[in-house]
Formats: structure tokens, C-alpha cells, sequence
């Protein structure tokens, strides 16, 4: 019997093979898959992590607690105003990027057993924030206050409100501070208003 089908024809069949080469050379055979950031191994390295996870919050968003908006947010809200629609896709891929980034140094800090619980907390509220920039960004059209809303509405769905209050409990910290070297002291996580 004759096949008909385009596959199966001789310069189909020759492109599909020069595709499944190009497949091997790029990703089989010698191509590196990127290794993951290492966890957090000690207090120190946790602290790092959790301060580097905080300064994003505070960069990408602002702080929660007194509700002041980062530059990043006035950027985006202001945008958002001005109904520049280019402005808003751009002001809210730096705050994501940002919430993202602070994602993965909580992760690296969630590496530490004692550090796991809070840092788990961290990365589900910055997970709430990237959803508040997203329902925001979505509804930028309908004008700030609709976008606002979307956006709260959107953070709590995402258990924004259960996650800060874990965050916030002193019991989610007590391992963390049980493990704290001998002497040591909280210090000032930088110019972020915590200290660890």
C-alpha cells in the first residue's frame, strides 16, 4: 500500500529529521539544565533569604502593614490613571518580577527546617500579591478604583489574609528563634522595617 499523507513524503521526512536533530543538539547530549539555587543551609543564610524575601515585598509592593505603596505600585496606579496601557503592562511586570523574586528567596529560606513554616507563609503572601498585579493590571481599563478593587478581591481568594496572619504570628517564627546561634540578636533586615 502507497502512503499519500504529507508526513510521509520525502521532504517532509526530511525536515522532520533535521527538527528532531536540532531538538537532540539543543536540549539532549551535553545541554545543561540550570541547577536550582541552593537552600538555606544555616540561621545566617536563612536570615539572608528572608531578608532579601521581605525587601521585595516592600520593593515590589509596598508595606502592607501601613498600606504605603512601593514606587513600583505609585508607578503602576499612576499608570493606570493616565489609561496608559503600555505603562501598565510594563510598571506591572517589574512589580511581578519583583514578587517573583522574593518568591524564590523565601523558598531558599523555607530550605532551613526551622525557617520552613514562616518562609511557606512569605511565599503564599508574595503568590497574593502577584495575583493583586494581575486582577489590577486586568482591570486597569475600567479606571484605578475598579482595578483596585479586582485586585483585593483577587489577593484574598488567593488566602492573602491567612497567609499575613500566619507570617505575623510569633508561634510560625518560634523555631526560627530557637535556632538563632547563642548570642546572636535580631538584626535590621537593610532600609525594611524587620528585623531578624
Amino acid at each position: 500500500m502507497q502512503r499519500t499523507d504529507a508526513i510521509h513524503s520525502g521532504p517532509a521526512r526530511l525536515l522532520v529529521g533535521l527538527l528532531a536533530a536540532a531538538l537532540v543538539a539543543t536540549c539532549g547530549g551535553g545541554a545543561v539544565s540550570p541547577s536550582p539555587k541552593p537552600g538555606a543551609t544555616t540561621f545566617e543564610e536563612f536570615r539572608t533569604a528572608a531578608c532579601a524575601a521581605w525587601a521585595s515585598l516592600f520593593e515590589g509592593y509596598g508595606n502592607p502593614d501601613t498600606n504605603a505603596p512601593s514606587d513600583l505600585r505609585q508607578d503602576l496606579e499612576a499608570a493606570i490613571e493616565a489609561g496608559d496601557t503600555e505603562a501598565v503592562e510594563r510598571h506591572a511586570a517589574a512589580m511581578l518580577a519583583e514578587l517573583e523574586a522574593g518568591r524564590a528567596h523565601a523558598a531558599v529560606g523555607a530550605a532551613w527546617s526551622p525557617g520552613a513554616e514562616p518562609m511557606a507563609a512569605m511565599g503564599d503572601v508574595l503568590a497574593a500579591f502577584q495575583a493583586y498585579v494581575d486582577a489590577e493590571r486586568a482591570a486597569a481599563g475600567s479606571g484605578l478604583a475598579e482595578a483596585k478593587g479586582a485586585g483585593q478581591a483577587a489577593f484574598e481568594t488567593a488566602g492573602a489574609i491567612e497567609a499575613w496572619t500566619l507570617l505575623l504570628t510569633p508561634d510560625t517564627w518560634a523555631e526560627v528563634n530557637a535556632a538563632r546561634p547563642s548570642g546572636s540578636q535580631p538584626e535590621p533586615c537593610g532600609e525594611v522595617d524587620i528585623s531578624l
